[in-house]
């Protein structure tokens, strides 16, 4: 529920997603007998990040609809989401690429999974890390391909809400973006062109979703708790269940989560109710903390395996998996949260207050720059 345009509801979502996330690569980090087996009914960390995309969506759709469709504003927008993404990105590519170079590579892991293996075989040098700092890899960190994903469809979603103002334009876009995800997108890089569907699903909220808020409401008291538990049903059985076999990029399994998050977003934002124990404090620091989190927990996850290798042994840990995992869940959030907290006090905050104020004097000089190119109209005095 919201009404001064944020909601906690959704920025405590926001942060259980980066948890869960956080618990999943745990979960997957040391070669368990059979895999992370069941738990994977309760980890589905790619749903997690398909939520990410279709809540950024909806958040920065409502930013671009709040304001005209002038040159200026645009500017600002992204000047304002270079400032929110790029200083923890830089810092976590930092972390990641310490550990990386000073800790995994040099680390006996062979108790780890097969997963596991996959990252920091190599060192990261100087061109490998302006590239990930630059959000086009995510050599030095892992999780930041759906950085690399967010750049992307940020770069290209005012476009696609000031071209989407109407029911029919709104669905046409929404036909040519599904075709894209299904057919070109698991062939691009990380996946990327499956995912602006995703966005501009959650832009496009704000068009339908006040009125699916009031017809629900208008079925019962029942109907708002109902349709979020079937939702969140769906989300939590549909990877892991019967589309397990798909992949984790797969089109169908992003948009059947997609089309069960858009209704969930739309219901806390506009319903009447929200969930009242998401607007505990404990939830909303999470959220405040997600992004963050996201992005530290898996260099700090990878170090403490490091570590714990050179303490115990490779041997001691592959005897004990079951143990191994749930102490290294313990240890990653522990030790994430308190990072994340401070990333965001100390980076993450200040940051995106420079970024306002950059947006407020420099919108003025580009859109200006670029009307004396002849690229944008010149404002009227």
């Amino acid at each position: 529920m919201s009404s001064r345009g944020f909601s906690v509801e959704l920025q405590a979502l926001r942060g259980i997603a980066a948890l869960i996330v956080l618990v999943a690569h745990c979960a997957s980090a040391v070669a368990l007998p059979g895999g992370i087996g069941p738990f994977r009914f309760i980890l589905n960390s790619g749903g997690a990040v398909v939520f990410f995309f279709v809540l950024s969506g909806f958040v920065l759709g409502l930013s671009l609809r709040s304001k005209p469709t002038t040159p200026e504003n645009t500017v600002s927008y992204f000047v304002r989401r270079g400032f929110r993404i790029y200083p923890a990105l830089i810092l976590a590519t930092l972390v990641g690429t310490l550990v990386c170079n000073h800790l995994a590579l040099r680390a006996d892991m062979s108790f780890g999974s097969e997963w596991l293996h996959i990252f920091y075989q190599q060192p990261i040098d100087g061109s490998k890390f302006v590239q990930a700092a630059a959000g086009f890899s995510a050599k030095a960190n892992p999780p930041a391909w759906s950085i690399f994903v967010e750049l992307i469809c940020s770069l290209i979603l005012p476009l696609l809400v000031f071209t989407a103002r109407g029911t029919i334009s709104a669905i046409a876009w929404g036909v040519a973006l599904t075709s894209v995800s299904f057919l070109v997108g698991p062939h691009t890089v990380y996946a990327v062109a499956v995912y602006p569907l995703h966005f501009f699903a959650g832009a496009t909220i704000p068009l339908w979703g006040p009125a699916l808020a009031h017809a629900v409401t208008r079925v019962g008291r029942w109907a708002t708790p109902a349709v979020l538990l079937l939702c969140g049903f769906a989300f939590f059985t549909a990877r892991p269940g019967f589309l397990h076999a798909l992949g984790h990029h797969h089109p169908l399994t992003a948009f059947v989560e997609m089309m069960v998050t858009v209704p969930v977003i739309a219901l806390i934002y506009y319903g009447d109710k929200g969930i009242a124990a998401l607007r505990a404090p404990a939830f909303a620091s999470l959220g405040d903390i997600s992004y963050s989190l996201y992005l530290l927990h898996f260099p700090i996850m990878v170090a403490l395996l490091a570590l714990a290798s050179a303490t115990f042994g490779a041997a001691a840990i592959a005897q004990a998996p079951i143990f191994a995992t749930l102490a290294l869940i313990g240890a990653t959030t522990a030790v994430s949260i308190p990072a994340s907290a401070l990333a965001y006090a100390v980076v993450e905050k200040p940051f995106i207050a420079v970024g306002r104020q950059a947006s407020g004097w420099l919108s003025p000089i580009v859109t200006q720059t670029l009307a004396l190119a002849g690229l944008a109209p010149r404002r009227a005095d």
